[in-house]
Formats: C-alpha cells, sequence, structure tokens
C-alpha cells in the first residue's frame, strides 16, 4: 500500500485541474499520455470520478490521497462487533472520512456505562502529515468544553499502533433536516442555530477555527439540543500549528465542502475566525429558506470558485417559501448576506457578533447589518414602543420610519416591483408632507401624520389592493395605540373585507387580518365583537392549516388575553394552556413563544388564585428568556416581575423583596435613570418594603421615584399615577390619614382625565380614598365614599368581581367602626363569597376576608362561627418564609377572642398571649402595627380581667 507525498499530490492537481478543462470524451487520451505511473493514473481517475458524480464530491470530500490508493475493500478494513480498542468495544460502524473511521463504541472496562463516537485512524492513512492531523484534532477537542460540542472522551493508539479518541456520541440529525422534519418556525430555527453559532463562537475563543461548518456537522437531538461535531480540518489559532505542519489542509477544495466555504478558503487563502462567519451565514440561508445560497452541482472546480468568490448570493427572501418571505424580508435578509459578505472585512468581526445581531432582531431592535438610518431605527421603536408613542407626540420622521419597514414586508412577490413603487410614493408623500416649509413651521406629531395617511387612502392605491389592505392594517394598528379605538374599528375591517375579497373566505391572510381586527376591539373593550371575530378567524384556521400549527396557537393565545380581560381566568388559562400544547410540539423548547404562553396562563393562574401553578408557569417562562434572551433582557425583566407579583400575592414579602431589588438592579443596567421600567421597579420594591414595614427605605425610594418622572412627564400625567399612589399608601401608613386621602383625590383626578371616570384605576383611587377618611374618624363621609365605590365597582366590573370586593372590604371596616355589625358582616360576608370562588380558600385575601368577617361575628355573639373561620383561615395560610407574617397573628388573636367568647379559656390564652407578644416584638412603625399591637395588648387584658 502506497503514501504519496505532497510532491506527489501536487502532480495529481495538476493532472485532474488539466483534464478537467477538457472534453469528457478527450480525458482518456490526456491521461493514458499525461499518467507515466500507475499511483498517478489511480488517484487521477478516482478524483475525476468524484466530479463527475457532484453530489459525492460536494458532500463527501476526498481527504488524503492515500485512501484513493488503498486497495483493500471497505467492510475488510471495518473492525468486527466486540473489538477492543482502548477501554472501549465496537459496536458498529458508524462513518468513513478520508482520513479515519468512526465506529460507535461501549465502554467495556467495567467502570460505567458510556457510549462514545469512537473515530480510529485507517489503516495506510498514518503519514507523518495525516498523524499530525489526527492528533490536532484531539487536541483541539480536549481544550473546547461547550454544551452544544461534541466533547472529547478519551485517546490513544490502539494494539496494532493506530491512533484513535473517543468523543461524546450524538444520536441526531443535520440541522437542517431536524427544522424541516418537525416544520419549525422562523423564530425556532433561529433558536437552534443561535445554539450551534454560541457553540463556534466558543471554539473562537478557544483560538479554534472550525473550517467545515454545514448541516451534517451541526446535529439537533430528538429533545432539540444542539451539537456541533467534526473538527477534523479545524486548526488552531496562535501559533499552536505551524503552516508547515498542515499542508494537506492547504490544498483548497478536497478539504471543505464548496457550498459552506468562504471565498478565502476556495482561493486557498489563509483563514480566520470570519472564515467560519461565512459558513455559518450559508447555514442560517439553507435553515431560514430550505435551499442552498449557491447550489454548485455539476460545476467544474473552477466554474465553482467563480461563484463562491464573484457571485452574490439572492437575499433569502427572494427564494424562500411565500409564507415566510415577509419575515425574512428586511433584517434577516441583511444579518445572513453580512455574514456571507464576499469581502472578510465586511462581514461579522465574530461569530459572538452575529449572534448578537439575531438576539436584537428577537427583540425587535435594531440590528447592525442594516445601514443605522433614523428611519429604521425609528421603525423599530415604533414597533418596540407602541404604547409610549400613542402617549404623547412623535417626529413626523418616526411613523415614515415605520410605515416604510411595515410596507416592505407587505409587498407580494409577483407584484414586487410595482408594489414597491407604489409604496415608495405613498411614503414619501407623508415624508414631504412633515417637511416644515410644508407644515408652515409647525410640529408635525405622529397623530398628524397618521391622519394625513388615512386620508390619502382614501384615494391612494386603489389599483393595487394588496398595498391598500396592509397599510389598512398597518394604520388601524397604530391607531389602536394612539387610542383612537373608533378609527381604528373602521381601517381594521375595511382591511379585512379587502382580504377577503382578494383571497376568498377561507385563507390564512384573512384569518391574520380578522386577528388584528379583533386586538382593536379587545383594547376598545368590545369583548363580545372581539370573540366573535377571533372564532372566525380560528374557524378559518383550523380549516385551512394542520392541527397544530403556530398560527392557531397564536389565536388561541389571543382569546386568551380576552378571556382574561374579560375577568374570565379558568377559561383564560385553558386557552393559553391549549396554545401552549401547540407550541410545544412544533416549535423548540426554548421558542420564546412559549414563554409567552407560559406567561399567560401564569397571570390567568395568579388572578385565579393557583399560585403554585401560576409560579411554576413564570419560573418556566423566565428559563426560556434567561437562555434565550440573557438575564437583563427587557422580556425577561418583564416576566421576572410577574415572579414578583406572585410571590407579593401569596404573602412571601420577604422572598419578594429579593427578587424586587435583582429586578431594579437589571433594570438600571439596561434603561436609563429615568426610564419607566426603572420606576416601575422601583414602585416594586417599594410595595415589598411597606408589605415588611421598612417605610424610611420604602419613602426614600418614592420619592426619588417621582422626581425622576418630574423630570420627564407633567404632573397630571398618567405616568405619574403609580408612584404617586405608592406615597399616599406610605402616608397611610406613616398615619398621615388626611395627606394620604388629598394624594388619592389627585391620583384619582388624573386616571378619571386619562383613562375616564369607571377605569379601575379611577374606581381604586376612590376605595383608598374611603379607607383613609375612615381613619381620619369622618365615618359617615367614609360610608358615602365607600357605598359611592361599591356602586360603582359592580357597575363597571360586576358583583363577582375582585374589584367589587376590595370596595365592601372598606365598606365592611366602616360599618364596623360604627358600631353596626350586622350591616358589616354583609358586606364582609360578599367580599368573603367572591375572593373564596375567584381565588381560592388558601389565597391570602380570602384568609383576610375570613378573619374580617370572625371579627364581627364575635362582635355580634356568634363566638363558634368566628372560631370556626378563624381556625379555617389559620390552617389555610401557610407562607412559605414569612413565619411572623401577620395574617397569622391576627388569626392568633381573632381565634383567641372567638374561643374566649364562647367559653374556652384553656385553648383561648395561649393564642392571645402568641399575638400580643408577636406584635410587641415587632419594630415595623406603621399605624397598622401599633394599632394591631394594642388591639392584642387589649384583647389579652380584657381575657385576664375576667378570671
Amino acid at each position: 500500500m502506497q503514501s504519496i507525498s505532497r510532491g506527489q499530490w501536487q502532480r495529481v492537481e495538476r493532472v485532474v485541474d488539466s483534464a478537467l478543462g477538457l472534453p469528457t470524451a478527450e480525458r482518456t487520451a490526456y491521461l493514458d499520455a499525461a499518467c507515466d505511473e500507475p499511483w498517478l493514473r489511480a488517484a487521477a481517475d478516482e478524483w475525476l470520478r468524484a466530479c463527475d458524480d457532484a453530489e459525492h464530491f460536494l458532500h463527501t470530500p476526498l481527504g488524503d490521497a492515500g485512501a484513493l490508493l488503498d486497495a483493500a475493500p471497505h467492510d475488510a478494513e471495518a473492525l468486527a462487533p466486540g473489538t477492543r480498542i482502548g477501554p472501549f468495544a465496537v459496536v458498529r460502524e458508524l462513518g468513513r472520512g478520508g482520513m479515519g473511521t468512526v465506529y460507535l463504541a461501549e465502554r467495556a472496562d467495567g467502570q460505567f456505562e458510556q457510549t462514545v463516537a469512537l473515530k480510529l485512524i485507517r489503516r495506510g492513512m498514518d503519514t507523518p502529515e495525516a498523524r499530525r492531523r489526527f492528533l490536532t484534532e484531539r487536541q483541539i477537542l480536549a481544550r473546547l468544553n461547550h454544551p452544544h460540542i461534541a466533547g472529547l472522551v478519551d485517546g490513544g493508539v490502539s494494539d496494532d499502533g493506530r491512533l484513535w479518541f473517543a468523543m461524546e456520541y450524538v444520536d441526531g440529525t443535520p440541522i437542517t433536516r431536524h427544522a424541516d422534519d418537525r416544520a419549525l418556525g422562523i423564530d425556532a430555527r433561529l433558536r437552534l442555530f443561535r445554539d450551534a453559532a454560541d457553540a463556534v463562537g466558543h471554539a473562537h475563543r478557544s483560538l479554534v477555527v472550525h473550517r467545515d461548518l454545514k448541516p451534517s456537522n451541526v446535529l439537533v437531538t430528538a429533545d432539540g439540543v444542539v451539537k456541533l461535531l467534526d473538527f477534523g480540518i479545524a486548526r488552531l489559532l496562535g501559533g499552536d500549528v505551524a503552516p508547515a505542519d498542515e499542508p494537506v489542509t492547504r490544498t483548497g477544495v478536497r478539504l471543505l465542502t464548496p457550498e459552506y466555504a468562504a471565498p478565502e478558503q476556495v482561493r486557498g487563502e489563509g483563514v480566520t475566525t470570519v472564515t467560519d462567519v461565512y459558513a455559518l451565514g450559508a447555514l442560517l440561508y439553507e435553515l431560514l429558506t430550505g435551499r442552498r445560497a449557491q447550489p454548485l452541482d455539476r460545476l467544474t472546480p473552477g466554474e465553482m470558485e467563480r461563484v463562491v468568490c464573484e457571485v452574490d448570493p439572492p437575499p433569502p427572501s427572494r427564494v424562500a417559501p411565500e409564507l415566510v418571505r415577509a419575515r425574512l424580508r428586511g433584517d434577516l435578509d441583511a444579518i445572513v448576506l453580512r455574514a456571507m459578505h464576499k469581502d472578510p472585512a465586511r462581514r461579522y468581526a465574530s461569530a459572538d457578533a452575529l449572534v448578537e445581531d439575531l438576539r436584537r432582531f428577537a427583540v425587535g431592535l435594531p440590528v447592525q447589518a442594516r445601514r443605522d438610518s433614523v428611519g429604521y431605527r425609528a421603525g423599530k421603536f415604533v414597533r418596540r414602543h407602541r404604547v409610549a408613542v400613542a402617549m404623547g407626540a412623535f417626529a413626523g420622521l418616526a411613523l415614515v420610519g415605520g410605515l416604510a419597514a411595515t410596507l416592505w414586508e407587505a409587498r407580494a412577490a409577483r407584484r414586487e416591483a410595482a408594489t414597491a413603487n407604489a409604496v415608495t410614493g405613498f411614503v414619501v408623500g407623508l415624508f414631504e408632507q412633515s417637511d416644515p416649509h410644508a407644515a408652515r413651521g409647525r410640529d408635525v406629531t405622529v397623530k398628524d401624520l397618521v391622519a394625513r395617511g388615512r386620508q390619502r387612502l382614501d384615494t391612494a392605491l386603489v389599483a393595487e389592493p394588496e398595498v391598500r389592505g396592509r397599510l389598512l392594517d398597518v394604520l388601524g394598528t397604530i391607531h389602536v395605540n394612539l387610542l383612537q379605538f373608533a378609527t381604528a374599528d373602521t381601517l381594521l375591517g375595511q382591511s379585512a373585507a379587502l382580504a377577503r375579497r382578494l383571497y376568498g373566505p377561507r385563507h390564512p391572510a384573512v384569518a391574520k387580518r380578522l386577528t388584528d381586527w379583533a386586538r382593536a376591539l379587545a383594547s376598545a373593550q368590545q369583548p363580545a365583537r372581539a370573540d366573535s371575530v377571533l372564532r372566525e378567524a380560528l374557524t378559518i384556521d383550523r380549516a385551512t392549516l394542520a392541527p397544530d400549527d403556530p398560527e392557531i396557537a397564536r389565536t388561541l393565545s389571543i382569546r386568551g388575553e380576552l378571556a382574561f380581560d374579560g375577568g374570565r381566568f379558568a377559561p383564560a388559562e385553558s386557552l393559553y394552556r391549549a396554545a401552549l400544547h401547540i407550541d410545544s410540539t412544533r416549535l423548540g423548547r426554548g421558542d420564546l413563544r412559549l414563554a409567552d404562553d407560559l406567561d399567560g396562563a401564569g397571570m390567568a393562574a395568579k388572578e385565579g388564585g393557583a399560585y403554585d401553578r401560576a409560579e411554576a408557569s413564570y419560573e418556566q417562562a423566565l428559563a426560556i428568556r434567561r437562555a434565550t434572551l440573557g438575564p437583563d433582557d427587557p422580556k425577561t425583566l418583564a416576566t421576572l416581575s410577574l415572579v414578583l407579583q406572585v410571590k407579593e400575592a401569596r404573602g412571601e414579602y420577604r422572598s419578594a423583596e429579593r427578587v424586587a431589588r435583582d429586578l431594579l438592579a437589571r433594570s438600571r443596567r439596561v434603561y436609563p435613570p429615568a426610564h419607566t421600567q426603572v420606576v416601575s421597579a422601583m414602585n416594586g420594591l417599594t410595595v415589598q418594603l411597606r408589605h415588611l414595614g421598612k417605610l424610611a427605605e420604602a419613602e426614600s425610594i418614592n420619592a426619588q421615584a417621582i422626581a425622576l418622572y418630574r423630570t420627564r412627564f407633567p404632573p397630571d400625567h398618567p405616568w405619574m399615577i403609580a408612584p404617586l399612589n405608592v406615597r399616599a399608601t406610605l402616608q397611610l401608613e406613616r398615619g398621615n390619614f388626611a395627606a394620604a386621602e388629598s394624594g388619592f383625590r389627585q391620583v384619582g383626578a388624573i386616571a378619571a382625565k386619562s383613562f375616564g371616570p369607571t377605569d379601575v384605576y379611577t374606581l381604586h383611587s376612590l376605595v383608598n380614598r374611603a379607607a383613609a377618611v375612615r381613619l381620619e374618624g369622618r365615618l359617615a363621609d367614609a360610608e358615602l365614599l365607600a357605598r359611592r365605590a361599591v356602586a360603582e365597582m359592580r357597575a363597571a366590573f360586576g358583583e363577582r368581581s375582585l374589584e367589587t370586593a376590595s370596595a365592601e372590604s372598606v365598606l365592611g371596616d366602616v360599618l364596623r367602626d360604627a358600631a353596626r355589625p350586622a350591616a358589616a358582616d354583609s358586606a364582609y360576608r360578599a367580599m368573603l363569597t367572591v375572593r373564596r370562588a375567584l381565588l381560592g380558600p388558601r389565597a391570602p385575601a380570602t384568609s383576610d376576608a375570613a378573619l374580617s368577617l370572625a371579627d364581627v361575628l364575635v362582635d355580634e355573639g356568634r363566638p363558634a362561627d368566628a372560631a370556626a373561620l378563624a381556625r379555617e383561615a389559620r390552617a389555610a395560610y401557610a407562607p412559605r418564609d414569612v413565619p411572623d407574617d401577620t395574617t397569622l397573628r391576627r388569626a392568633a388573636r381573632v381565634l383567641g377572642a372567638a374561643l374566649a367568647a364562647s367559653g374556652n379559656r384553656t385553648e383561648a390564652e395561649p393564642l392571645l398571649v402568641e399575638a400580643e407578644r408577636a406584635w410587641a416584638t415587632d419594630t415595623n412603625t406603621s399605624w397598622r402595627t401599633h394599632r394591631s399591637r394594642d388591639e392584642a395588648a387589649r384583647r389579652l387584658a380584657a381575657f385576664r380581667a375576667k378570671r
């Protein structure tokens, strides 16, 4: 068996290159003349056969030339099952490369069970160059430790002197096939790709360039775990391997896969990390479109080199399936084409930079791949911050940018050029209207520009119904965010009607327009119409799409939102979990839509009193967002705030405080100091500190929050509601009841002006005012306010709502203070009935309601009934991290008083003593603590006085 030297291989290359330039019929005569030695003819014939079989040539690089001369058949060389290599026993052959054979093997030394992929250098391939390359691959794997790289397990020399190493065995399929087999959506495909690119980034940070990235080297397991394989032609940077040590790999095409090879690789030039970036771009292109960026079938090596080095691939959106073109057009086109730029200097500087741009795309931030124009960035801003834009005037250019980006998505592929011209004319016309001269010096607001766009739509684009329909949809959505619901209703209804005429009544595009319309109707507080439209959309989706299509999940999720907004928490949770079931089946485990479903299900479960289920859902969503977006991403922080809310609802104030501090610290890292998210996090921490009686710190943080907002907003701006409400609540805790009442009045005025007299913020401020006036001792005024609040809550939210229950609670407090226990009993009983039904018997708010009613029952002379309620509350309420919780103390005091009133002094006394001691040692400075301390001492003193 003969090995070939470097000089001999160069002779083979010269002969093959010349032969490929001849017509096929003339090659045999040329080879007869040019190949004066048998080994040269054998090598040239083998390579030329591979070139004629393009698929074999493109996907099975030939490797070292010695393999071409190996006369032994493959089966003769294959190791038999059970053959020992080091501590492993061969199970079966997995595959062959030019240099080695890979076997599935199992550890057989009795130490522990382990399955590996074992690579053994082939007989006849142990040339100095091949051995160096084999050892280099082993060295590379030894230095890489990453969850998405198949790592090195062991290595050594076999009994017959051949090098081997064992690596992690990956039972998976190529990333493109995995995505296609599961019909994954764009987001799920991007998640898989980010995992692969993360692994490449790790290799680069370890000074390793892979040099052969392609689908077959990026496998995905059945449960969605990505693994990067095959560092057989990788190289170490930084001097670990000198150029002279890798002559075989410098010959170009035979040690690479042309469709994924960068121009500098094909030309035989030096490779760097951006060479891998190019291959990642080609892989992403294929993953998103289902097609290779540059098919090279049946091309000669020279033609291949010209295409790879000189011909730009078309944008992915141009060749992708129709349904995903709009999603690819714009940012994803730009990201892929930047990664595949012919000039290495124009690509992303690293795999990490590519991943970061994809992360920015996922959260709606401007991507670095696109020109950083004001219009582009403004368009991104409008889509990310629709509500914020709606709250004030914005520069006219922002809307132009937002419309331009959306209009590009609206073009149908078959009429692309004509539609582009129409869209451009429409947007340019709006832009000209925003010119200061055309506007006569007046600032042009978002509302101005949108109104002009709506007016122009009445006459423009009549001959372009597809573009017109998309524009109607866009403008309708913008009107929703400007709180102009009537206009939005009209525009989105017209958009849906136009889609019916264009596509017929049963088309996914019609369902999409209907869904957007339903969102607007829900925002306009028209739940019945919204649900009707959503049902029609869902009927169309189910008739035209697969049962587990993600679009059906989207519609179910929106119906969940609608049910949630209507206070129907159990149906809302069911709808969200139905969407979650579909998305879990069709999308990857880390897809962000799963996190959205989990957030929705968690919110519905929380409002329904299922706190354990809610927290479990939030924690799952949080894990997905942290893994996919990072711990400080805005969406991750939004889910973290939901975790905070459920901990507060459970009465776990110490744990909630820790979460609130973490949320505030991360928000400050992400946002400017006066950003609404920072102030919201400050409010969240302040509330937990109030619960724990840390009033001084709470007041300090609240003062900072108000000061920050005052630098941004006028005194009566809606954003001022939350911090001002917190301030009034803190004043209440301090016993400054008159100041608190004034503060709640101010909050109510802002809410009524901003949202109307029946808005939940307006009515809650009325409830809070009644509480403050009651504590001032003005019981007649307090009763009037409380009864008004109950009536208005019932009218707005229904009798069986938590909002109405909160008003009943304050009314009961007022009536009890007025020594009218029977009337107080009625109010408290109504509150308890609602909370039991909506929150469940173990919720802290339900326990508080039960204890309020029990207190009144003692006053009414019904101690047995009072004791039963108090025992129920005491048993049900078991906070996890608040052993001195006020509800437990209150339960001890109420139960002790009820038992004492019924004559059970033996059981009553230790409970009354427990309550009195707990309150006496409490350092909380709030008026509530002082009052509870006095009440506990009074009850114990009265008990002892009766001895």
